[in-house]
């Protein structure tokens, strides 16, 4: 696939909070639910990317590569 400067923009629609929710759990724990202990801390994460659906895949990617602690989802935050 190339990209074509004259082409038109493709313009994604934002998601719902959960489905940003969803997405960011699933790409960080993919078929398993996120640990209760993460929960109150890791659907401020998703909030915080704003519904865009490739800000959540990065953050997604940084906390999963990252501590899974409460202290550490929180700075993420």
């Amino acid at each position: 696939l190339k990209a074509k400067p004259d082409s038109k923009p493709h313009h994604l629609r934002l998601f719902s909070e959960s489905e940003s929710w969803n997405l960011l759990q699933s790409r960080i724990y993919h078929k398993q639910d996120c640990p209760d202990e993460l929960l109150e801390v890791g659907m401020p994460n998703s909030r915080s990317c704003r519904r865009l659906p490739q800000a959540i895949v990065a953050i997604a990617g940084v906390l999963e590569r990252a501590y899974r602690t409460e202290d550490w989802w929180e700075q993420i935050a």
